[in-house]
């Protein structure tokens, strides 16, 4: 083959997306130019590996979607062994791209649908570490959180993740308890998804229904679905009447969900 008419980042990038987009998706022929690219010395971006999990997203692929994540992940911790100017370290292929919000998101929503939810929640992990979820202006307080404007997949898991982290932390005393907020909005979803309607919830379901986006689910009533489904025992939570735009586990409520499992653990 003449060199000059082999694919370029552009063209091999456009070929994954549309794998994916088409009437018709391919995920495994996506699969296979991501590697081809590769074999070919050409360096995979950010736009090429999320091409990829959109794609891996359609074929329901969890598997490799975990693949691909560990290994964006890893890569883009390797630190290049010579010092230089990023550009210098770019054109060398001595850095690799990090995942951003698009990435969590695709990922998230095709482990969970698979019911992978320990994996979810280590993609959540890892991005709150990377800076990607839960920043500063986002989460105010240890016991308030704002969740609105996150695709429901994405607040799905940082419910679990916060919650976690209270019920793993040591509390000296009860009085160290608060109620937990939850600002979500009161606005219904209109964001298309490809999953199935969360209209029927049930514990044994819940993995692979949360997450569609229709006219008659809110981010709110979402999350008081999610409290009650996704922990054992349920989480009851209540809507303030002069602050409906968010969600409230109390304090009583959060200190027996406590007890229950330092008995039971």
């Amino acid at each position: 083959q003449n060199p000059t008419t082999r694919p370029n980042k552009i063209a091999y990038t456009a070929a994954i997306a549309a794998c994916g987009q088409s009437r018709n998706p391919n995920p495994k022929k996506a699969i296979e130019l991501f590697e081809t690219m590769k074999q070919e010395g050409i360096p995979a971006d950010k736009v090429a590996y999320n091409s990829l999990f959109s794609a891996l997203r359609v074929a329901k692929d969890a598997t490799k979607t975990y693949e691909l994540w560990r290994e964006m992940c890893d890569n883009s911790r390797r630190i290049p062994a010579i010092r230089s100017s990023p550009a210098i370290s770019r054109a060398r292929g001595l850095t690799s791209p990090s995942p951003d919000i698009i990435t969590v998101t695709d990922c998230i929503a095709t482990l969970s649908q698979a019911g992978k939810d320990i994996e979810m929640d280590n993609v959540f992990e890892e991005a709150v570490k990377r800076g990607i979820v839960l920043r500063s202006n986002s989460l105010d307080l240890q016991w308030e959180v704002d969740l609105s404007g996150m695709p429901f997949a994405v607040a799905r898991a940082a419910c679990r993740y916060l919650l976690k982290g209270i019920k793993e932390k040591d509390y000296e005393s009860a009085d160290e308890i608060q109620d937990m907020i939850f600002i979500t909005g009161i606005g219904k979803a209109h964001q298309f998804r490809r999953e199935s309607s969360p209209s029927k919830f049930s514990k044994s379901s819940s993995s692979q229904n949360v997450f569609k986006k229709d006219p008659s689910t809110s981010l709110r009533d979402f999350i008081q679905r999610i409290l009650e489904t996704d922990f054992d025992p349920p989480l009851k939570s209540k809507i303030p009447e002069r602050a409906k735009g968010t969600v409230v586990v109390e304090r009583e409520t959060l200190i027996q969900w406590l007890d229950h499992h330092k008995t039971h653990c």
